[in-house]
């Protein structure tokens, strides 16, 4: 990502045998955000802590704020290329349809 952010994704839903206690652990945290070994005890604690903090709770919601911005402002762009295009398209289609008209006219 441009932001040097990694994500990554999982299919929490897995109930596989293969999968190890911990994977299996961490699965049903994110799933559930109930704890059920060391680990997710930690990750439970550190993301508590983050949803108390002021200052990244601002930032996030700044975040959220420009992205809402950006996309609307992709909308509105977008719409602008789309009535372009059709406006385009309309002045092709009558120059098209402008000797058909002349060709009848003869013909009367």
């Amino acid at each position: 990502m441009q932001d040097h952010t990694v994500k990554y994704f999982f299919n929490c839903t897995c109930q596989g045998d293969g999968l190890p206690d911990g994977m299996q652990a961490l699965y049903q945290y994110i799933m559930t955000g109930e704890p059920l070994d060391e680990l997710t005890g930690k990750l439970h604690k550190a993301v508590e802590a983050g949803r108390r903090n002021e200052k990244w709770r601002s930032e996030y919601m700044k975040e959220i704020l420009h992205d809402d911005d950006m996309r609307e402002e992709g909308r509105a762009e977008e719409r602008t290329n789309t009535e372009r295009e059709k406006a385009r398209a309309d002045a092709l289609e009558a120059k098209v349809r402008e000797p058909e008209g002349i060709i009848n006219n003869m013909k009367q």
